[in-house]
């Protein structure tokens, strides 16, 4: 079994996941279990059956962990990470936020010296026919903005740094 820490937007939850067979199996959130199918479409892209409900979904290997959009949404997974007191994740000092994906600056969303909190969104960016909100993964000051509005970037780009 396998025990995860993901953020959707802003919350972060606990997953376990255990191999059920090829292909299946049982995921425990938050006290609720589910049975996934999980078929290979392309690299990196999968079809999800959840209960008969089919979801898309491309996930992208990062440092921390993984990177998944899943019908629209962007959900963080780290990986080897531990909960601290209250069952959050604190980041602490600088941080860069790296592209996960190779996309298209959509819209500047905060500016440098903006005072910003967790959550809050800097910029927007199109990846893969979806805008995806960039957020600030700590409260800070935005110290870096390293993109342009209609700039193409490169998975790994240092998008922005909050201190």
């Amino acid at each position: 079994m396998k025990k995860l820490v993901f953020n959707i937007r802003g919350n972060q939850k606990v997953i376990e996941i255990s191999t059920q067979g090829e292909g299946l199996y049982r995921a425990k959130v938050n006290g609720n279990e589910y049975n996934l199918k999980v078929t290979p479409v392309d690299r990196d892209i999968y079809l999800i059956d959840l209960n008969g409900k089919i979801f898309d979904c491309f996930v992208y290997e990062n440092k921390s962990g993984y990177v998944v959009f899943l019908n629209g949404e962007t959900i963080e997974i780290e990986t080897g990470s531990t909960l601290l007191g209250g069952g959050r994740l604190e980041k602490k000092g600088r941080v860069e936020v790296k592209a996960r994906m190779p996309g298209r600056v959509k819209k500047i969303l905060a500016n440098v010296g903006d005072i910003i909190q967790k959550g809050s969104g800097v910029i927007t960016l199109e990846a893969m026919k979806m805008e995806n909100e960039i957020k600030s993964p700590k409260d800070g000051v935005l110290k870096e903005l390293n993109v342009k509005e209609g700039m193409t970037i490169e998975v790994g780009a240092v998008l922005f740094v909050v201190e």
